[in-house]
């Protein structure tokens, strides 16, 4: 088990992913190792590996293709986490039912599963838990090269964010059904606005204000990276 988990472990160390055929020749001398009595105690490690190397292909396979970045796409989907406004700026993550073409024919790759949007000049913050359609532009993740940086795109990649972007002139269209597993991350938000007009002293309003980072993180676990994820 140890050397199982040692093995898995360590991919995430790799500064990338070998090609595919060596999964494969990975596979070979598992079945290999099954024969041998001395090879059995490798058997562990070559597991550990196997898994780790799926675990990273599956969450590449869902990184937005270079051909759809830049271009106009309908996103629809739920909103997740803690959506925050600043400025007249909002940010929030978007979990993806369907990402839809210009034309409006499904795309036929594998989708990104979650993105990050900014939307400009925004009037109504999306709440966690609302069911939105955007029109949207995105790109792939991407960090600095400096070793000494924050890495954004792992940073994302920790969080099941497969694509960033900004929303398009037009506020988006609210969808009338509201999806269930964004409930708790509705409640959350709650509790963070709640705890934001208690210290500012204000009333309730249908848009919070710009939110006390420091005030929310230990009542709605709230996990910020402040001046590091840089713009999307």
């Amino acid at each position: 088990m140890i050397r199982f988990c040692l093995a898995l472990a360590s991919v995430a160390f790799w500064p990338q992913l070998p090609p595919s055929q060596w999964f494969f020749l990975l596979l070979v001398l598992l079945v290999g190792c099954s024969f041998s009595v001395r090879l059995r105690v490798l058997i562990p490690v070559i597991f550990g590996l196997l898994w780790g190397l799926a675990s990273g292909y599956w969450l590449l396979a869902h990184r937005l293709p270079d051909r759809w970045q830049g271009v106009d796409l309908q996103a629809l989907g739920t909103v997740t986490g803690l959506s925050s406004q600043r400025g007249g700026q909002c940010r929030f993550d978007l979990t993806l039912d369907q990402l839809i073409k210009p034309e409006g024919s499904p795309n036929s790759f594998l989708m990104p599963r979650k993105i990050r949007l900014t939307q400009y000049r925004c009037q109504r913050l999306p709440q966690p838990g609302q069911r939105w359609q955007f029109s949207v532009r995105l790109k792939r993740p991407h960090g600095y090269l400096n070793p000494s940086t924050f890495d954004y795109s792992l940073y994302l990649l920790s969080r099941g964010i497969d694509a960033s972007g900004y929303v398009r002139e037009g506020a988006g269209r609210r969808l009338s059904r509201t999806s269930w597993y964004g409930q708790v991350d509705h409640w959350r938000w709650l509790i963070a606005d709640r705890t934001d007009h208690s210290l500012s002293g204000s009333g309730a309003a249908d848009t919070p204000p710009e939110r006390d980072a420091a005030a929310t993180l230990p009542v709605a676990g709230d996990r910020i990276t402040t001046g590091l994820e840089g713009t999307v």
